[in-house]
């Protein structure tokens, strides 16, 4: 039959395939492998599932949580806007140096994992567990000079040059910032030339990326708080006030965080009675707020139709509508790593994609489990990572 139908036409067939099946698809024939591989055809199906999720409201939600012996799980789960429905779980082939990765961010399907050890060595993942393949971004150039001090990385995609980027920063000597950025297409770090990072100081490790920026919460010098973003097409960095008198707020860093609520880049603040999210447009608007003095438990993450994600301290996990106030129990297994529960775990609506199905082997799960293997014995029997 594919010999009497376009190419055209079978991209339009094949795209609404789930991944799963799609890589059964590349064995039935070597014009369909070539199709389905092809960049052209990743783009495609990449374009029709967010367009696609957005209108069925059948999303994908993906939920991490860290399990004994130093390993993770990665749940995926149908979100209908009204229930979840778990569909699959996979545990990442990574051997880690530290109790778990740190989860940086996830952009097109890919997810950006972090291990960094305490002398400032820097091994960074970028992982799409739907086609089981997986890339190490070693040889980091910056080391941090403030002994155990935490670096800041940003994930996201430059749609200017079709290319996925990593940019990390790291303090200096004289309390200013220096950074660099990995680029997939030359699989190089290099310095971030943009000297005007040197003014920037960087309060919290989350980010939050939308359409080619990447975001942190920050200070500009000792001005106040903002928002610090990263334009990954100019690559250079550049400030937002923040909502109101948030800039201002006492223990900052603890009650203020930064996101995407509904696909708008948001501001999210926990105080003692109130709870309030706001929302980026043409200015910042308050999107929701609502009184927190219940028992809500911890937040950990968005559903696509606005309702709030809370981790009760005995791991239950409840659904929180902020319009009608009602908190729903989301019939999944409850999580058992409570000693870990606020660093391990992590829940994002997800897009399944075939991003690096066209790599070759040097984007393979088993590569990149072996590289970090490598590194994790070399610090074990010798004190010294390559």
């Amino acid at each position: 039959m594919s010999d009497y139908l376009p190419e055209e036409l079978w991209v339009q067939v094949l795209v609404r395939f789930p991944v799963k099946s799609l890589l059964r698809c590349t064995a039935v024939c070597r014009s369909w492998k070539a199709l389905i591989e092809s960049p052209h055809f990743i783009s495609a199906q990449l374009r029709f599932k967010r367009q696609d999720e957005s209108q069925s409201q059948n999303s994908c939600f993906l939920v991490r949580d860290c399990i004994p012996s130093r390993k993770e799980k990665y749940e995926f789960y149908h979100d209908d806007w009204h229930s979840l429905v778990k569909f699959g779980e996979i545990e990442p082939p990574f051997s880690v140096l530290d109790r778990h990765l740190e989860f940086v961010g996830t952009c097109n399907g890919l997810l950006c994992l972090s291990d960094e050890d305490r002398r400032g060595d820097c091994c960074v993942i970028l992982w799409n567990p739907s086609v089981r393949k997986s890339v190490c971004l070693r040889d980091a150039n910056l080391r941090s000079s403030r002994g155990n001090v935490k670096h800041w990385l940003g994930f996201g995609f430059d749609p200017v040059s079709n290319d996925y980027k990593v940019v990390r920063v790291v303090s200096v000597v004289n309390g200013g910032c220096c950074g660099e950025i990995f680029r997939l297409s030359t699989h190089m770090w290099e310095n971030i030339s943009d000297s005007t990072i040197a003014k920037y100081d960087f309060l919290k490790p989350e980010q939050a990326y939308l359409d080619g920026m990447v975001y942190w919460l920050g200070k500009i010098d000792t001005k106040g708080r903002k928002m610090v973003s990263f334009d990954l097409s100019k690559e250079r960095f550049g400030g937002m006030e923040l909502p109101e008198n948030l800039a201002w707020r006492g223990n900052f860093a603890g009650k203020v965080s930064v996101g995407i609520y509904m696909g708008s880049l948001a501001v999210i603040v926990v105080g003692s009675w109130e709870c309030c999210i706001w929302i980026m447009k043409e200015s910042w608007m308050k999107q929701v707020s609502f009184e927190c003095h219940m028992n809500l438990g911890w937040q950990f993450g968005f559903r696509e139709n606005g309702d709030i994600q809370f981790m009760q301290a005995f791991g239950r996990w409840d659904s929180f509508n902020p319009t009608t106030l009602k908190s729903k129990f989301l019939e999944v297994r409850p999580f058992t790593s409570s000693y870990l529960l606020r660093s391990s775990l992590y829940g994002t609506p997800y897009v399944e994609s075939l991003v690096f199905l066209d790599k070759g082997h040097e984007f393979n799960d088993s590569v990149t489990a072996s590289s970090v293997s490598v590194q994790e014995l070399l610090l074990l029997f010798t004190g010294k990572s390559e």
